[in-house]
């Protein structure tokens, strides 16, 4: 009897520790599941914010309706801009006009607006001088290059959509602005592809246009402005040395603008982008060299 009892005892004792085991397996197989589980919603969850949607790009601002003003670090109206009349895929170069002594972007450049805008923004820098009878001028030193390029700088950056500031530009000055204009494309690296200078006694270096990467210059003035044959002797002198040059009458004036300034400015325009038929000679007394190929 007792023999019997141990023997049941013993296949109880073997039934409850084979129950243990499997219970101990379940339980584990249990806890791998359920940290499979967990770690598997962890990494869903890491991952979940690379799959969403990029955000949006913020829409460029629009072309303004009309001219802008744009003030400086300190508050003052340094810079005058027209917008391109129509907007590009890609920002284009802006067309930069430096305006003539003692006087203000106001009241030059709207003179050349018509004929600019069509290209791009027309950007018109104040003087970085205030003359003493009201009205600005640019200094003879490094300053007034440094301040042009901040103006087309702070109109990049208020239009990037539209003015690329880094893109090699065309640059009109008048009178003192067409000789600071000079200098800068004497110096301009890279900076200028074409100068249209108008009624200034400027000295253009066709050696130093060529190092600075401008393409063509047009020399122009009135018929009537005692700069005109300082300006018909220097495009001569461009032309022995070989540069592309033209000089452009701008009718039987004095030191002013035409009152078709719209129509010359185009004609001027185009040959500086390289359209060799855009003067007539014969008709207007204006004359163009571009050296042939070599």
């Amino acid at each position: 009897m007792r023999a019997c009892r141990r023997r049941v005892w013993r296949v109880g004792a073997g039934v409850c520790s084979l129950a243990g085991v499997m219970t101990l397996i379940a339980s584990s197989g249990s806890v791998r599941v359920a940290a499979a589980k967990s770690a598997a919603a962890r990494t869903i969850a890491t991952e979940a914010p690379a799959k969403r949607a990029p955000a949006a790009k913020p829409e460029a601002p629009p072309l303004p309706t009309g001219p802008v003003v744009l003030n400086d670090e300190r508050g003052t109206a340094n810079v005058l801009a027209y917008p391109a009349r129509r907007a590009t895929p890609a920002p284009r170069a802006p067309v930069v006009m430096l305006h003539g002594m003692c006087d203000e972007p106001e009241w030059e450049c709207p003179h050349f607006a018509s004929s600019t805008t069509d290209r791009g923004f027309l950007v018109c820098p104040r003087a970085n001088l205030r003359c003493d009878g009201g009205g600005s001028i640019w200094s003879g030193d490094a300053r007034f290059k440094a301040s042009i390029e901040a103006s087309i700088a702070r109109v990049a950056a208020e239009y990037p959509a539209h003015v690329d500031a880094g893109a090699s530009r065309t640059l009109i000055g008048f009178s003192l602005g067409a000789i600071r204009a000079v200098e800068l494309a004497n110096s301009g690296q890279g900076r200028w592809r074409s100068v249209i200078a108008i009624g200034a006694k400027v000295h253009p270096n066709a050696d130093q246009l060529r190092r600075a990467g401008v393409e063509r210059v047009v020399l122009a003035a009135g018929d009537h402005d005692m700069m005109k044959w300082h300006m018909v002797g220097e495009a001569r002198r461009l032309a022995r040395a070989g540069f592309p040059v033209a000089f452009m009458s701008m009718g039987k004036i004095g030191h002013t603008f035409p009152r078709d300034i719209e129509a010359r400015m185009k004609r001027a325009l185009s040959w500086a982008d390289g359209d060799d038929g855009a003067f007539v000679p014969s008709a207007l007394g204006e004359m163009a060299f571009v050296p042939e190929a070599k």
